[in-house]
């Protein structure tokens, strides 16, 4: 069975969508439909690691461990440990010309996240070969949720990557908006702005 399909796909609808982290954590799965259903459980650590964990949760309501990741800031990867197949991906984070780019190995080869639009906060996931295979809007200080988009279809191995890695990028994402926030406003003030 292909991990994703080889056939182009259309951008515009998206074989899954998840919704969130919402003001409680939880990001929700949504169908065709709209119909949303709770799916993982997301706690951010500001000062300790991990600095993100994420529960799947049952349709029971318990949760399950799903991952945790932690981004050091000095060598510049992302280490996630994906909790229900007992193992670690390293995401590394460099630079193609201006653009920061966040790689990983796939199942098939390097895939790697690249910010889309002007903000920078958009990203999207694409494989060695240039086919998106997901879009992350994270929608940082705007009233709309952050949504990730799984493109194409995927085995549950590439599934988890997709999702664990993306939450990862949003997670670091809102960091570095926050970060440049603070930035802004040292020197807003230093020089009476």
């Amino acid at each position: 069975m292909p991990l994703f399909s080889s056939q182009p796909q259309s951008t515009t609808t998206p074989n899954l969508t998840f919704i969130g982290p919402d003001a409680h954590g939880t990001i929700y799965i949504e169908d065709a439909r709209g119909m949303r259903t709770p799916f993982f459980a997301v706690t951010i650590a500001k000062h300790s690691k991990p600095s993100l964990t994420v529960n799947r949760i049952l349709p029971s309501g318990h949760q399950e461990p799903f991952f945790t990741s932690h981004t050091s800031s000095m060598s510049g990867t992302s280490r996630i440990d994906l909790v229900s197949r007992a193992s670690e991906i390293k995401m590394k984070i460099s630079y193609e010309g201006m653009r920061l780019r966040r790689e990983f190995q796939g199942p098939t080869g390097k895939l790697s996240w690249f910010p889309s639009g002007n903000s920078g906060c958009d990203q999207k996931l694409k494989d060695k070969n240039e086919m998106v295979l997901a879009k992350l809007t994270a929608n940082i200080g705007h009233s709309k949720e952050p949504r990730l988009e799984i493109l194409v279809p995927c085995d549950d191995y590439l599934l988890d990557l997709v999702v664990a890695t993306g939450l990862a990028v949003y997670r670091d994402t809102v960091k570095e908006v926050k970060q440049v926030e603070v930035v802004s406003e040292v020197i807003g003030g230093a020089f009476g702005g």
